[in-house]
């Protein structure tokens, strides 16, 4: 199995075991009780004459790179990103491959005053009921591990629930199902995760598809201030960084100088 189909069939599991612990109509009530939640959307929209957006990610571990920071604390973490300028917060959920929880989560968006964003392998409407319940403003969505009525059907249920969407895309063809689903905040991850090798120039490439209008989020592989630039000219609203910051010791620093705000960067 490819590392895609491992986190999958894992993911699936944890789904299923999870509906038991708690069915999806419990979650529903709680869901019900919620205030609305902040918008990632008016958050990471960038205005041409201002610098780049920045979502600053919970990230324990990964496939690709192994202990990043297991015994990181998400409060103190969350509220050095809030002050180094982060416009948004992820938060990595899955607890097998990247160390996360839906208790990370729930942290995070008690912490600091900035959407939240739950990052997972997510396909079944029950986990956008989590991560509605748990405290995210909004859920990412991975193309290719869905089929088109399946991405639409998310981004529908998502909506009923108070959730904006992050789509994200790696390819054309997942930007033709993107575009087809009505995507309105679209992340180009420029790490393939069949082969977890990251490629900078993959939002270059996909870039002239993306429809006017659209916020745009450039995931993944970012750990110098010139790529950021790049992005910026490039007309990327905001990316989406994790090792870089969260395994720096100086987390709000490193978000700093990518965002540039110092003026000694690496």
């Amino acid at each position: 199995m490819t590392f895609l189909e491992q986190v999958c069939e894992a993911a699936r599991r944890r789904v299923e075991r999870n509906k038991q612990l708690m069915p999806a109509a419990s979650l529903e009530r709680m869901c019900e009780m919620l205030d609305d939640s902040l918008s990632l959307k008016a958050a990471i929209g960038r205005k041409p004459d201002e610098g780049i957006k920045t979502i600053a990610e919970v990230k324990r571990s990964s496939p690709s790179q192994g202990d990043i920071k297991p015994s990181l604390v998400v409060e103190e973490l969350v509220r050095e990103y809030e002050a180094a300028g982060a416009d948004a917060i992820s938060v990595l959920t899955e607890p097998f491959f990247f160390g996360g929880s839906l208790t990370d989560l729930a942290k995070a968006g008690n912490s600091v005053d900035l959407p939240v964003l739950r990052k997972d392998f997510i396909f079944d409407d029950y986990q956008l009921l989590e991560a509605k319940g748990w405290g995210a403003s909004a859920a990412l969505l991975i193309v290719s591990i869905l089929s088109q009525t399946q991405l639409e059907g998310l981004i529908h249920e998502a909506s009923r629930l108070g959730l904006e969407t992050l789509v994200e895309v790696h390819d054309a063809l997942d930007m033709s199902k993107a575009v087809e689903a009505g995507a309105d905040i679209l992340g180009i991850n420029n790490r393939n995760l069949a082969t977890l090798e990251v490629d900078l120039d993959t939002t270059m490439r996909l870039l002239p598809m993306v429809p006017n209008g659209t916020v745009i989020v450039s995931e993944s592989g970012y750990s110098r201030r010139d790529e950021v630039v790049r992005a910026i000219d490039a007309g990327v609203d905001a990316i989406l960084v994790g090792t870089a910051v969260a395994g720096n010791e100086n987390p709000g620093e490193a978000l700093l100088r990518l965002r540039g705000d110092c003026h000694d960067l690496a």
